[in-house]
């Protein structure tokens, strides 16, 4: 057979013939035999006999598949590219697979699954994806289709998922409906643990997944890892029947409760509310504590493990929004701080305990609190400022008095107010500040600024150092001197702090080196609105010498009145 690998037919050795030449039966045979060799191999149009091997087909586009019909030459099958193969009608592309692709298109899509031995209206399913939604539906055989689940999406996102049924079970489940006036549930989770997850796909590594548990006659929520491995408990619910017996926070680090509009931010509410702590890695029957209102009380108290009984420690009795009573209890019959009795005590104060401290009212007759330490701490942290400015410390020591501030871990503090006594002799009271005021103006504050001396051509500048007593300011050299090489026959110091500028200008006796040699002279002290003070040499007004050293000598001392 003369075919080559794409088909084309060769007639075999001998042809063409040549004219005039004599027909031999050797050409003739082997010719025809040839020939007919071919046509068998040919595909019948009529359907006579199959293919043989393989049936290549021309690769085709949308107007021109490669496998269409007589009838219908723009629909059927072609080849877009390697392993991509699409079915089109009148050239419109419904049907795509591509590797691992199956696709539909069309103006409403759908994807029909038939079970034909199915009972009657129970054979078809469809997904059909229309106006930008997508149905899983259940159809009737006669086409009739309901809606089971519907999604929504806006762009990449998918904005809801709508489920129409009955209920939602889990394998080897059993949904329970409630009976009387609770309503039959819209979705139902039964197993023997039964779980309902969120998963929120966007959030941190291991900071994905929530769940809700149902164990054991308890209901929990659960802070879960992504691959489902590790949980931690940090909501439990217990009850017996239809009462909730026990809601139990644990295992977190902080907790916040945002004001109702009342302004609670926490309510329990009950004819006995109470709340529970559990100190979980604590002693047998030391691990519970509770905090309850009840008998117009409200209970600190201390439980077993079993919660079958409480010791009241401190009692609030109320009446009305005033608290009548505060009471404390022990195994001692007392209440301590570091590990010193505090107590209500006898009326009459010569029945205290002579070491005992206090805080009162009026006369110390009317204490209400006792404070008993060899050194007594109150201390006040303020919350939501910054780091090293929140903690504030009172404590009595050595017989006195010492306000302090501290940092926010109290390793370090610094007195502000100390008050010293002799019996009920007030003896001192010690003030400490950088600027200590009284109706805003200070009595005693000192500092040090870098002052600038001008008429020089070099030099002039050094430190001057100043204390305010009340109305009065003393500017001070100390041992080292700000002196320069004068240029001019003025001298100008500049760079006063407001803190410490008069509100007129004042002259001034002192001393100054004037080329070289230490001089009387004057200083004219500027207003508030000027940062300057003018120096003179002498008695006169004719200025320094233009020449040699000038300015203000170690110790030169200038006090003025501030106000």
């Amino acid at each position: 057979m003369s075919r080559n690998s794409s088909g084309t037919y060769t007639l075999p050795a001998g042809n063409p013939v040549v004219s005039g030449t004599v027909i031999t039966s050797t050409w003739g045979n082997t010719t025809m035999n040839d020939i007919a060799t071919a046509l068998t191999d040919s595909l019948s149009r009529t359907g006579q006999g199959s293919m043989l091997a393989g049936l290549p087909l021309f690769a085709g586009t949308s107007g021109l598949p490669g496998l269409t019909w007589g009838a219908e030459l723009t629909s059927g099958i072609y080849r877009a590219g390697a392993g991509d193969f699409r079915w089109v009608v009148s050239t419109v592309e419904l049907l795509r697979y591509n590797n691992n692709l199956l696709q539909l298109s069309g103006t409403a899509p759908a994807f029909r699954i038939n079970e034909t031995n199915a009972s009657a209206d129970q054979r078809l399913w469809d997904f059909i994806a229309n106006n930008g939604e997508l149905h899983f539906r259940i159809l009737l055989d006669n086409l009739t289709a309901t809606n089971v689940i519907d999604f929504t999406r806006s762009s990449g996102t998918a904005t809801g998922v709508t489920i129409t049924a009955n209920t939602i079970t889990t394998a080897g489940a059993f949904v329970n409906s409630f009976a009387g006036a609770i309503a039959t549930p819209s979705v139902s989770i039964g197993s023997t643990q039964p779980v309902f997850e969120l998963n929120e796909t966007d959030g941190p590594t291991n900071e994905k997944k929530w769940s809700w548990v149902a164990l054991s006659g308890q209901l929990q929520l659960r802070a879960v890892n992504d691959a489902g491995s590790a949980s931690t408990t940090f909501l439990t619910v217990d009850r017996t029947a239809t009462t909730v017996d026990l809601i139990s926070l644990a295992n977190f680090s902080a907790f916040t409760a945002v004001p109702s509009t009342s302004g609670e931010p926490l309510q329990v509410i009950s004819t006995n509310p109470r709340i529970g702590i559990n100190e979980t890695d604590a002693a047998a029957n030391n691990r519970l504590w509770w905090l309850e209102a009840t008998g117009a009380q409200l209970r600190f108290a201390c439980a077993p493990d079993d919660r079958s009984t409480s010791t009241a420690f401190m009692t609030i009795t109320r009446g009305g929004a005033a608290a009548t009573v505060i009471n404390f209890a022990g195994s001692a019959g007392n209440f301590q701080y570091n590990g010193q009795t505090i107590w209500p005590r006898d009326s009459n104060p010569a029945a205290w305990d002579g070491q005992q401290q206090y805080l009162f009212s009026g006369s110390p007759s009317s204490a209400t609190m006792l404070f008993n330490s060899t050194r007594p701490v109150i201390n006040w942290f303020e919350s939501g400022v910054t780091a090293d400015n929140a903690l504030w410390s009172l404590d009595f020591n050595g017989e006195a008095m010492n306000w302090r501030i501290a940092n926010d871990i109290a390793s370090v503090t610094t007195p502000f107010m100390t008050v010293e006594r002799t019996g009920t002799t007030v003896d001192s009271v010690n003030l400490q500040g950088t600027d200590i005021q009284a109706n805003g103006l200070s009595l005693a504050a000192s500092g040090s600024f870098s002052g600038t001396l001008s008429g020089m051509s070099a030099g002039g500048t050094g430190t001057i150092f100043w204390k305010k007593n009340g109305g009065m300011v003393t500017l001070h050299v100390k041992s080292s001197a700000v002196t320069g090489t004068s240029n001019t026959t003025a001298m100008v110091l500049s760079s006063l702090p407001v803190a410490i500028r008069p509100g007129y200008p004042q002259i001034c006796a002192c001393q100054f080196t004037n080329n070289g040699v230490d001089i009387a002279g004057y200083m004219v002290v500027g207003f508030s609105a000027a940062d300057t003070a003018s120096a003179q040499a002498g008695t006169s007004f004719t200025g320094f010498t233009a020449a040699g050293t000038k300015g203000l000598p170690a110790g030169w001392t200038v006090t003025y009145a501030i106000n």
